[in-house]
């Protein structure tokens, strides 16, 4: 997670929606000796950014004022400042209140997990899932069905499921419910338009909804779940839980109606890294083999090759939308894998 900023003694602005209430963001950088400004100018220092935010942001980006979002304020608000405190004499933390402690505890779940993402790959796997759904709907040696993907969440409808798995909503405050189907044109013999390519379809954090298990499946362990992708005929992607657990505890995991299995993946993020992998070609949740390795080995043979030179898959990628941090973050999500993106010249 990135240090805390100081607001002792700086000209500090906020703009926009603030889950834990505007006042309560005003207050509690006042107690902190910040000043607060009314417009962002030359000698504005750093400016909060809420959902929503008014014209604000335009000036912050012509003053080039460092620019902050809720995350770094509660944690400015809920954990004092980094190099301010003394053993002596510990920063002022201002009370919360109801609406800043849900802010405060969303942060602790999705923390953790953002931080590890962007030092690993310089951007969230939610943000990269977004640029590779954008590249991949142009590939034109593809009939691509579906391509839509909402924005990323908004603090204030996270805010409303925060009892869900912290992976989970890191994963999701990047990117929103959406659909993304593909398939071969011309179709490869023995193959329908409905089965013929790959298919991503992601619920989005409203439809969330854990169900107990059925008390006749008792050849299963687990207490309840949540289906995190949509229905398939062979099997469904869960969030789910064990006895003794909360929602907070559960995992990623593929319910496989062939096999009456769940096989783990652990968090969203894997879930939808190892799918992206493979371009979500049809069964791809139950491993190599069958059809997922026929569909991906057509798919590979249509795209650029994995031993392409690494400056020559970043030019592409940005050439087909991607900024040069998002290239390098797709290249470190994906591998050789991201040639998937990628058609043959």
């Amino acid at each position: 997670m990135s240090e805390i900023p100081m607001v002792k003694g700086k000209l500090v602005a906020i703009t926009g929606k603030f889950e834990m209430g505007r006042r309560t963001a005003v207050k509690g950088l006042e107690a902190l000796g910040a000043t607060l400004a009314k417009r962002v100018n030359s000698k504005t220092d750093m400016l909060f950014v809420g959902d929503n935010p008014g014209q604000m942001g335009r000036a912050a980006r012509y003053y080039k004022t460092p620019v902050l979002d809720e995350a770094a304020l509660v944690r400015v608000l809920g954990g004092g400042e980094a190099g301010q405190a003394s053993a002596t004499a510990p920063a002022r933390v201002p009370n919360l209140g109801a609406r800043g402690r849900a802010a405060a505890d969303l942060e602790a779940a999705i923390g953790p997990f953002r931080a590890a993402d962007i030092e690993a790959h310089g951007h969230t796997i939610g943000e990269l899932f977004g640029i590779y759904v954008k590249i991949f709907a142009k590939r034109k040696d593809l009939k691509i069905k579906h391509k839509k993907f909402a924005k990323e969440t908004t603090k204030g409808a996270m805010s409303k499921v925060r009892w869900l798995p912290g992976h989970v909503l890191a994963f999701y405050e990047g990117i929103g419910a959406g659909e993304l189907e593909w398939s071969f044109e011309p179709l490869p013999d023995g193959t329908s338009p409905g089965y013929s390519g790959g298919r991503v379809k992601l619920r989005g954090v409203k439809r969330l909804d854990f169900k107990n298990r059925p008390q006749d499946w008792d050849f299963l362990s687990y207490q309840a779940d949540a289906p995190f992708d949509d229905i398939w005929t062979y099997g469904s992607g869960m969030i789910s839980y064990d006895p003794g657990e909360t929602t907070r505890d559960a995992t990623l995991v593929f319910f496989d109606n062939d096999a009456a299995e769940r096989i783990p993946y652990g968090t969203a993020q894997n879930y939808i890294t190892q799918g992206a992998k493979r371009a979500f070609v049809w069964s791809w949740q139950q491993g190599d083999g069958g059809d997922c390795t026929l569909f991906l080995n057509r798919l590979l043979s249509l795209s650029m090759p994995a031993s392409t030179p690494e400056a020559e898959l970043l030019a592409a990628l940005e050439k087909r939308g991607a900024s040069a941090s998002q290239a390098k973050g797709l290249l470190s999500w994906l591998g050789d894998s991201a040639v998937v993106l990628l058609p043959r010249k």
